[in-house]
């Protein structure tokens, strides 16, 4: 009999080969997912600081530091100076009633817009609460009292022993549980 060869210890060219390719295709994926990973982070933080500039924005409208006369644009101060505004009112039906609409844009890989909508009576004519009276009232006409009557229940007349005081209020007007002779049996 021919000598077994002795087993080979190390890896082949092409396991090297198949090992490096699996290893850039799981880096290249990986980078991928990072990179949509912060995407989605800093459209998140855009989001937030968007709505709020878009809160403060309409809390103005509502306090009247911006007027309702027409449609204002402009771009935020100080580190949201990237930050566009658009304050749009639209009259709502009912005098001094508006549809106000805070539009807040920047851009940011594209258009990143947020909108915020809400009905606000015009805060120059409203006035304040310390200004506001309290509505009067018509007088009412007098009302005929009637008098209290107290009724007294009668003593019932003779009850025997075994007929119940108080019927149960699902039992037939005869009484289910009464004696056959009692006053209440209609026979």
């Amino acid at each position: 009999m021919l000598p077994r060869p002795a087993p080979r210890r190390g890896l082949s060219l092409i396991e090297v080969l198949l090992a490096l390719t699996i290893l850039v295709i799981s880096l290249a994926a990986l980078s991928q997912l990072l990179d949509l990973g912060s995407d989605h982070g800093s459209q998140a933080r855009a989001t937030t600081r968007g709505t709020r500039l878009a809160q403060g924005k309409m809390a103005e409208v509502e306090a009247g530091v911006v007027p309702l006369t027409g449609e204002m644009t402009g771009n935020f101060e100080g580190d949201d100076a990237a930050w566009k505004f658009t304050v749009t009112p639209e009259p709502a039906g009912p005098p001094n009633l508006y549809t106000v609409t805070v539009r807040v844009s920047r851009s940011l890989k594209g258009e990143f817009e947020i909108a915020l909508t809400q009905m606000i009576f015009d805060p120059t004519v409203m006035g304040s609460a310390a200004q506001a009276e309290r509505p009067r009232r018509k007088p009412r006409p007098p009302t005929r009292q009637r008098p209290v009557r107290l009724r007294v229940p009668r003593p019932r007349e003779e009850q025997r022993r075994d007929a119940p005081l108080d019927p149960h209020p699902l039992d037939p007007p005869g009484g289910v549980h009464a004696p056959r002779n009692s006053p209440r049996d209609p026979d």
